[in-house]
């Protein structure tokens, strides 16, 4: 046996055709040495054992090299089997690693009779697949092959050698076993099922996905398990992420300094592409694909702009700075042409030329009744009707030339020569000035009283102070202070014959009223004609004071409403003079030398008392 020891070592570690040979004489020339069927069956037992490994691809060129030991030892003396020994030995050629086992069960198995029938105590034999590697010392074992050490691909468990094993159930990650012999560990594969990876220990884990949409970078989504090849590898992303090409996501990404005009990014949820804006600086506008865009702006003739606004304050297309001639800007700033449009209703009689225009309306000249403006616009004279301060009648629109011009006024008014309406004035004072004046609305002339002073009477809305004439007869002898008067012809002592009454006249005494009545007769005819010559200067002067009143507007006409209201007035004044008054009651007088005449029908330029009665009664 220390032969074939040395031929089986020396087989392992050469590859030589030389050393093959040996190997064939050694088996050859110890073939003899096999106790008995015993040994055989453990031999083939113990290469079954070691050579039951699917990756084995000599197992059958083994199985036929032992089936050819057994053969031998079963022949009688003398047979040569080394044919059938020398075909196994070649095919065990292909695999070295094969052929060393063979020779090591060969040299375990084939122990000569004296060395197995020495050995005491339990047994253990060394070798390959889940025999030992290293047995344990005798004087240590408690039962038949305890192991101290195990070969590759297998681990002790209570003294004997278990291989690692290796799931492939539908469970489990593992498409592929690592072989048994390369194993550390249960479950090390060689290759794992789609959707997952070999981690560093061997073992198949499933490749990872969280789907949410809380977590912007995880996936809405996951790509189903079998597809991925990445973790995290997704099949619909969050919004504002995309696929990266390995189905992972990312999000769209937004650069300020890739998007000129862009003042702020779109938020990561809503872009659906990269460098999307959100809104952009001041004279810039988003596009349809968020991009900014320059707001442009364009010079020219017309209607374009003479110059732009800056850039950094325009907000829309052609928003202009200033605009050509004949052009304004509008709310938008654009430029739009100016307009203009002659007529009646506008009040412009001619436009100023396109080009001169500086706004709308801008006129040249304007229609009769309109007043052209400094910046060329016509405006309507005003003129305002009321029953109070303004026209009772406005003037026509084409025939005013200023504001306030009326073809009426109201009573209590008076027109004036530039068609305005001005109020009769009245004057609050002492003497011969009112001590009341006439309502306005009732005015129809300057000073009308509806009282007087004190020594005054009134005298067709006049205050007059109070007078008497002396005279013979019932004529006052004295008249009565004027202040202490209440009335006209008021005395303070009366002629002989004539008494005092207590209204201030002169009645005659019964038994001297014809002796006055002759007195009175004379010096009434001296006093009339002294007193007609007085009527007759008078009434001129009174005549011309009451033309110049009635022709109030100046334009050498009376009007008929202005003369029927002063038409007893004539008379009422010459009646007033013959009375015996100082003066004629001004402003009333205008006829008083017709009247008199009239009166005067013998014609001797006194009235007698007929003559005055008939002029008082047309008074």
């Amino acid at each position: 046996m220390p032969a074939l020891a040395a031929a089986a070592a020396s087989a392992a570690t050469e590859e030589s055709q030389e050393e093959i040979a040996r190997f064939r004489e050694a088996v050859r020339a110890h073939s003899s040495e096999f106790a008995d069927q015993e040994e055989i069956a453990r031999f083939v037992e113990a290469a079954r054992a070691h050579f039951s490994a699917p990756e084995l691809e000599a197992q059958k060129e083994i199985a036929r090299f032992t089936e050819a030991v057994r053969a031998q030892k079963e022949q009688p003396a003398g047979h040569n089997a080394m044919p059938a020994l020398a075909a196994a030995s070649a095919a065990t050629q292909e695999s070295q690693e094969e052929v060393a086992h063979a020779i090591e069960a060969v040299r375990t198995y084939t122990a000569a009779p004296s060395e197995l029938a020495a050995q005491k105590g339990y047994e253990c034999y060394t070798g390959p697949g889940k025999s030992c590697r290293v047995c344990a010392p005798t004087h240590l074992r408690t039962a038949d092959d305890q192991c101290e050490e195990c070969n590759n691909g297998y681990r002790l468990v209570g003294g004997s050698c278990e291989p690692y094993k290796c799931d492939l159930s539908s469970s489990s990650g593992c498409l592929a076993c690592k072989p048994t012999h390369e194993r550390t560990a249960d479950n090390q594969c060689a290759d794992c099922k789609p959707g997952y990876a070999l981690s560093d220990d061997l073992k198949c884990v499933a490749l990872s996905c969280v789907e949410s949409t809380s977590a912007p970078t995880g996936c809405k989504v996951c790509r189903p398990q079998h597809l991925r090849t990445l973790a995290a590898q997704c099949e619909v992303c969050n919004d504002g992420y995309t696929h990266n090409e390995d189905f992972t996501c990312r999000p769209h990404l937004c650069s300020l300094a890739e998007l000129p005009g862009c003042a702020r990014c779109k938020e990561q949820e809503f872009r659906t592409g990269e460098n999307q804006c959100h809104w952009c600086a001041p004279g810039y506008e988003i596009t349809h694909d968020f991009q900014c865009e320059a707001i442009a702006c364009r010079t020219g003739p017309f209607d374009a702009c003479k110059t732009c606004m800056p850039r950094s304050l325009r907000t829309a297309l052609d928003q202009c700075h200033s605009c050509n001639a004949g052009y304004g800007l509008t709310a938008a700033r654009a430029c739009k042409p100016y307009v203009c449009v002659a007529g009646d209703s506008t009040g412009c009689a001619k436009c100023v030329e396109p080009e001169f225009r500086t706004k709308d309306q801008q006129c040249a000249r304007c229609e009769p009744g309109y007043q052209l403006l400094v910046d060329g616009s016509c405006k309507a004279y005003k003129c305002l009707e009321d029953p109070k301060d303004y026209c009772r009648v406005c003037m026509q629109q084409h025939s005013r030339t200023q504001d306030g011009q009326c073809a009426q006024c109201n009573d209590g008014y008076e027109l004036q020569a530039d068609q305005s309406c001005k109020p009769i004035g009245c004057v609050i004072g002492s003497d011969s000035k009112c001590l009341e004046c006439q309502e306005q609305g009732r005015r129809t002339e300057p000073d009308q009283c509806t009282k007087c002073n004190p020594g005054y009477g009134l005298v067709n809305s006049s205050c007059k102070p109070f007078t008497c004439s002396i005279g013979p007869g019932p004529g006052c002898k004295a008249c009565k202070v004027q202040m202490a008067a209440t009335d006209f012809g008021q005395c303070a002592a009366c002629n002989t014959g004539y008494k005092l009454m207590p209204d201030s006249r002169c009645d005659p005494v019964p038994a001297a009223a014809a002796t006055a009545a002759a007195q009175s007769s004379s010096f009434a005819r001296e006093a009339q004609q002294e007193a007609s010559q007085k009527v007759v200067l008078d009434t001129k002067q009174v005549l011309k004071d009451f033309m110049k009143q009635m022709e109030t507007n100046l334009d050498s006409y009376i009007s008929k409403a202005i003369a029927a209201s002063v038409a007893k007035a004539p008379a009422s004044a010459a009646v007033s003079l013959l009375r015996g008054g100082n003066s004629a009651p001004a402003g009333h007088s205008s006829s008083a030398l017709g009247m008199f005449g009239a009166a005067d029908t013998d014609a001797d330029g006194a009235l007698s008392r007929a003559e005055f009665n008939s002029l008082e009664q047309r008074a």
